[in-house]
């Protein structure tokens, strides 16, 4: 059970991550 929270935690933190990211560039024309 604690591996599969951990887990969860850091596919969280990565998401997180790549969301900020998007948030620094600039959106593409669409």
């Amino acid at each position: 059970m604690v591996r599969l929270f951990e887990e969860l935690v850091a596919i969280r933190d990565i998401l997180t991550a790549i969301e900020l990211e998007v948030i620094k560039q600039p959106k593409p024309p669409k």
